[in-house]
């Protein structure tokens, strides 16, 4: 695909981008649009957010129709409120602590009572490893929001994309982890949304924040709840590198080697997002590059909860040589046609977030010249 044919097609998804609707673009002379073209796992579109640039995005949503969106903007945090009835209200700048710079965003949704009341739980590491906290008041509607709160006892490692990430799996319940600079997992719980400890594997400290082999850990980090009282966090670059998994008691973190298609060579990822699947599995959306200009493939991998049934399939799919194996092909520019973007442009993957019962959004960044960054999305139903 040229890149005039890939401007053309990716107008089209501009559109669909501005309204979130469920278009999928193409030619009038009939080429397939870049959503769809060497697919596997059809994306319904991709495109871009014309003015949001940042190389840091972070969503959740509050119920159906509903979407909430954050990104660093010069240091800060910019909120951009998104419901299917009104479209997106005007960005709301949420500022910063002050003396900082804002540098990674993590956010959750957590539900206040029985009846699903939302409010908003926000996180954000700044560039000296600190990390503060800011939450909304309990709404379906426009949230107000408290003030930055300095989450004293944390240092994270490498505070850039992805270094901190946060869950509830219950009710005024948050789970916020992180990677600490000695190269172990952080973390802190709160329960009825006051909080109870820090723990780190630092200094010998529990089994289950450090890696058995002694393998020093580096961001992404990224969690995942996929039914009450259960959490899922992946971690490692590149990556993954260890699974770690709380279900009534913690296991891991265990080893993962990372990837193979068939017998082809092995390879990283460079980062990934995670979502729910279903109430016994989620998925890991993974930014493949290789070569020079580097291509650019997004692949999926499913992990089901190991169930003990004979024939089940469970664990994460794997090649004979014991490498995770992907599901499917989400995306690719490889070969050099423009489907993530100018494959001489750098690409990177933000956050993934299934809403709306059976939609999954994915947002990443790329660098554009002469433009500056540029924000991409893509969905799949």
């Amino acid at each position: 695909m040229s890149i005039h044919r890939f401007l053309k097609t990716l107008s089209v998804s501009l559109l669909c981008a501005l309204a979130l609707s469920s278009c999928s673009a193409s030619d009038s002379d009939g080429e397939e649009s870049i959503a769809t073209e060497q697919q596997d796992l059809s994306a319904t579109w991709f495109g871009t957010l014309p003015g949001w640039g940042s190389k840091n995005t972070v969503m959740t949503s509050r119920g159906l129709g509903k979407l909430d969106v954050f990104r660093t903007v010069s240091g800060s945090v910019i909120f951009n409120r998104y419901t299917h009835t009104t479209g997106y209200d005007p960005p709301v700048n949420l500022g910063k602590p002050s003396g900082v710079t804002l540098a990674s965003l993590a956010v959750t949704t957590n539900l206040q009572d029985a009846a699903s009341n939302p409010r908003i739980d926000l996180f954000a590491a700044a560039t000296n490893g600190a990390v503060y906290h800011k939450s909304s008041n309990t709404t379906f509607g426009v949230p107000t929001w408290s003030d930055w709160t300095l989450m004293n006892g944390i240092t994270v490692k490498a505070p850039t994309v992805d270094a901190i990430t946060v869950t509830s799996y219950g009710q005024r319940q948050l789970d916020l982890f992180w990677v600490t600079p000695a190269g172990n997992i952080g973390h802190t719980w709160a329960v009825n949304n006051a909080w109870v400890a820090i723990e780190t594997g630092d200094n010998s400290g529990p089994a289950h924040l450090r890696m058995p082999n002694g393998t020093v850990l580096s961001p992404p980090i990224e969690s995942v709840s996929i039914r009450s009282n259960r959490v899922d966090v992946v971690v490692g670059f590149p990556g993954p590198k260890a699974h770690l998994t709380w279900d009534n008691g913690w296991t891991g973190p265990t080893p993962m080697v990372c990837c193979q298609v068939g017998s082809l060579v092995a390879f990283g990822l460079h980062d990934f997002v995670l979502m729910k699947a279903s109430s016994t599995s989620f998925e890991l959306f993974g930014l493949r590059r290789a070569g020079v200009p580097a291509d650019t493939e997004v692949l999926r991998f499913t992990y089901t909860i190991p169930s003990g049934s004979a024939g089940h399939s469970s664990g994460w799919p794997k090649t004979s040589s014991g490498r995770m194996a992907p599901t499917d092909w989400v995306f690719t520019n490889a070969g050099g046609s423009a489907r993530i973007g100018d494959p001489n442009q750098t690409v990177d993957i933000n956050q993934g977030l299934r809403w709306d019962q059976t939609r999954r959004d994915i947002m990443g960044w790329m660098a554009t010249v002469p433009s500056g960054n540029l924000m991409w999305q893509m969905y799949i139903l």
